[in-house]
């Protein structure tokens, strides 16, 4: 492992096609006036998600003030989560009906009972530091901790190609599903080239009639089917699980609490701009989760493409 793969996750070779993708010019100007190189910017980033430090020593390796360190992280956020928003939570231009339609066949190549599952669904639970306000709002009772929940979608290609929320810590994955708005989405979106209904798994907290959900069959005495269909689609139904853990290793910074100070800094972006980064380290590198299904990853200039 190189030393800019350990300390900002990716290669030294990779960071000027990063910075070309993420559409961060050559001199950035911040708010603050601060002129800065655009490779420095995204370093930054990285640095600051990779592990928990302080700004101070941050400042250190960087040359600058801990304070000009703040000011340049908060542009690069604010830039990549607002460019990508779109990106984030649904890419209709990139998620067309042969995409979703390849994606079902990687799901079903890998030996699961369905033929037309593209994708698994799940929330994430993010401890938070607690708050002095609205601590009933953001307790989670299951994990007695304060969180913020966030609410996606894992295709087989390891790519997160869902992310709603910020919600309520309190929220049943089943709310995620409603208010994130994914349900009207998958309406419009969720099919094949032939017009089949096409629809994603989840665990046995989601219900209701459905046809782009499915979820384990909660009978009582399941049929030897039933059974055998259930146990084999946890195994795979496991990869959201893993696309959550990979932001929290690459950018352990996400899982270290105290630092998230929800109404003191905008957390929600920090954590969106973790996945987005996430999914670009997947393009680059790979993940679990392609390599489970063995599903190419989009190109990364495809990935982050926006259209300006």
């Amino acid at each position: 492992m190189t030393w800019a793969v350990s300390v900002v996750r990716f290669d030294k070779t990779d960071m000027p096609r990063l910075q070309q993708a993420l559409h961060i010019p050559a001199i950035v100007s911040t708010d603050n006036r601060l002129i800065v190189p655009g490779i420095e910017v995204l370093c930054i980033v990285l640095r600051r998600l990779s592990f928990p430090t302080r700004l101070d020593d941050l400042g250190k390796e960087f040359g600058r003030e801990g304070s000009k360190i703040s000011w340049i992280y908060q542009w690069g956020v604010a830039h990549i989560c607002t460019l990508f928003s779109d990106v984030l939570y649904w890419d209709k231009d990139r998620l067309t009906l042969e995409v979703l339609q390849e994606y079902a066949d990687a799901v079903r190549d890998a030996g699961t009972p369905y033929v037309d599952c593209f994708g698994f669904v799940d929330g994430t639970v993010w401890q938070i530091c607690r708050p002095l306000q609205y601590q009933r709002q953001l307790f989670n009772g299951h994990h007695q901790v304060p969180a913020l929940k966030f609410h996606g979608i894992m295709a087989p290609d390891g790519i997160m190609i869902h992310l709603g929320g910020p919600f309520n810590g309190p929220f049943h994955d089943i709310t995620l599903w409603k208010q994130s708005g994914i349900k009207d989405l998958l309406v419009k979106h969720a099919f094949g080239p032939n017009g089949k209904i096409l629809f994603v798994y989840g665990d046995p907290g989601y219900s209701g009639e459905f046809p782009h959900l499915q979820y384990p069959f909660k009978s009582a005495f399941p049929t030897p089917e039933q059974h055998a269909c259930n146990v084999e689609m946890s195994r795979h139904r496991i990869c959201v699980e893993w696309g959550w853990g990979k932001a929290k290793m690459e950018f352990a910074a996400l899982d270290w609490w105290q630092m998230q100070k929800v109404l003191l800094s905008p957390i929600a972006l920090y954590f969106c701009c973790g996945i987005l980064l996430t999914n670009a380290h997947t393009c680059l590198y790979g993940s679990e989760t392609l390599s489970h299904f063995r599903c190419r990853p989009p190109l990364l200039e495809h990935y982050l493409r926006v259209n300006q």
